[in-house]
């Protein structure tokens, strides 16, 4: 039994940004949690996972 997402399926790719893209990225994130009034966090089993 196979399990994960097929590799012919191109809408399925997981998109890895270069290292001055996470960072933008991740810049804009903390400035949103610092200034949000409320943030939660969804966690658990399949959010890390690269086929969810």
């Amino acid at each position: 039994m196979a399990y994960g997402i097929p590799d012919e399926d191109p809408t399925k790719k997981e998109i890895i940004d270069p290292p001055d893209v996470l960072d933008q990225k991740l810049d804009q994130l903390a400035e949103w949690i610092r200034n949000a009034k409320h943030f939660i966090v969804f966690t658990g089993a399949g959010v890390s996972t690269s086929t969810g």
